[in-house]
């Protein structure tokens, strides 16, 4: 397994680093403290034979906050080494130093394309998308929030799909959200997503009762309809026939006369 492809942003003042699926959607800078100094940023792992500088730093107002460095080839389950040091005109720079490992800093995209669907009166299914991205699917967990009507649970799961028992079949509305994250198979511990869209389901009961009650008299009025236009089709032929003979009689006395 390889967490390649996978865009990895550090921050000077936080000391911390974080590996997105897809850092136009994952990533926000906050940094409102007030930088008087230049700060800069290497790395070096097993299998890069120098220390190497942040190919895009991340900058507000001009000056280096952070580091923004995609593909970092072959560079999982080894200790990635970090340096920041810098410069200033009002007083020396320390130089500050941190280690991790790239597959224990993912952070996923959330899941997308949930469904939920109601089973029976006991029983409903839940399923999603995996995650884009280079994440393989054995190395995920799923963390769920469902929702019937006022209460809220949470449960995991390493599968996209999740069957869970209804407290009431007379619930009227039911929703989740789902979350993801590496699981400890793939990582010491991973970095939970951000939450899914919601997705709910909705128990048109009135629209069953109204279908229940319309259908029979759409029936009926159906079988009135016919029949009168039955009766007046007869009514008209009935009437023709009497118009009919009453002009042979007529036609008779004239000939009479």
């Amino acid at each position: 397994m390889a967490f390649v492809h996978l865009d990895v942003l550090c921050f000077y003042s936080l000391l911390v680093c974080t590996a997105f699926s897809s850092v136009s959607s994952n990533a926000e800078i906050k940094d409102t403290g007030k930088h008087s100094s230049q700060q800069y940023f290497f790395y070096r792992y097993d299998g890069l034979d120098r220390a190497t500088q942040c190919p895009d730093y991340i900058k507000v107002d001009g000056q280096n906050i952070g580091c923004r460095f995609p593909y970092l080839e072959a560079s999982d389950y080894k200790d990635f080494y970090i340096c920041v040091n810098g410069s200033s005109d009002s007083h020396p720079i320390r130089p500050s130093y941190f280690i991790f490992q790239l597959q224990n800093i993912v952070k996923p995209l959330p899941p997308d394309y949930l469904s939920l669907t109601v089973k029976n009166s006991e029983e409903v299914n839940l399923k999603w998308s995996m995650p884009q991205g280079p994440i393989p699917a054995k190395c995920f967990i799923y963390e769920i929030e469902f929702t019937e009507d006022d209460t809220t649970w949470v449960t995991t799961t390493v599968e996209n799909e999740i069957r869970i028992a209804r407290i009431s079949n007379e619930s009227q509305q039911l929703c989740f959200l789902v979350r993801s994250k590496v699981n400890i198979y793939c990582s010491d511990d991973g970095i939970w997503s951000e939450w899914s869209d919601e997705q709910c389901w909705k128990d048109d009961i009135w629209k069953e009762t109204l279908v229940f009650f319309l259908t029979p008299f759409a029936f009926v009025s159906l079988f009135v309809l016919l029949v009168t236009c039955l009766l007046l089709y007869k009514q008209k032929a009935v009437l023709k026939t009497i118009f009919q003979r009453k002009k042979e009689v007529f036609s008779h006395q004239d000939t009479f006369c």
